[in-house]
């Protein structure tokens, strides 16, 4: 595996920063247009379940050796999730990253054929237009949940529309700001821009 230098590992990082809040402003999106479409019947019939039938169920009377051993095991499944989580927070920018590049970069594949008029490219022109519609996409990416949350006019909130229109617009400024750092970066440091995430 090729050891990236530590001025690309630094512009990597500001992409897996970008594409974490990104996935912070779709998750923002969600949390606003979610309630009510579960509530619409059409899409529970598409989407949800049938609701089981409510059987009791019975129940186990609990013995002092038994509450001992739970909270054990409790305290032990709690101090392996706080490690976990803090493995987790300091590997998740690169994660994220390479997960992020690997959809962006099979879309646009997928679409580069389409954009080239499907002309055969050389592979280095090939690699180069890859490379700029993913930076096209993630942009799309970040501007899209924006356009969404102005339709929180047509939906029950118990929030104000002005706040939920502030906070993804928040959402995605830094989302912009990511990427944008992101590609800067890589021109000051002269990184090519197939070789960013």
């Amino acid at each position: 595996m090729v050891q990236l230098s530590k001025k690309h590992r630094t512009v990597n990082f500001f992409g897996g920063i970008g594409y974490i809040s990104v996935i912070f402003q779709w998750l923002w999106t969600g949390i606003i247009f979610l309630p009510t479409l579960l509530e619409n019947d059409t899409f529970k019939n598409l989407f949800l379940p049938p609701e089981p039938s409510s059987t009791p169920t019975p129940q186990l009377q609990a013995t002092d050796e038994t509450s001992l051993i739970v909270i054990i095991i409790g305290i032990i499944v709690t101090v392996i999730v706080l490690g976990l989580t803090i493995l987790i927070l300091i590997r998740l920018p690169k994660t994220v990253a390479t997960a992020g590049k690997t959809t962006t970069t099979s879309v646009a594949r997928a679409v580069a054929p389409a954009v080239s008029h499907h002309k055969k490219l050389s592979p280095k022109k090939e690699k180069l237009l890859t490379a700029n519609l993913v930076r096209i996409i993630k942009y799309i990416a970040v501007v899209l949940p924006i356009l969404l949350l102005f339709f929180v006019y047509v939906v029950n909130v118990e929030l104000s529309h002005t706040i939920v229109l502030i906070i993804g617009a928040t959402l995605g400024l830094g989302s912009f700001t990511w990427f944008t750092l992101e590609y800067a970066l890589a021109r000051l440091f002269a990184i090519p821009i197939e070789d960013i995430f």
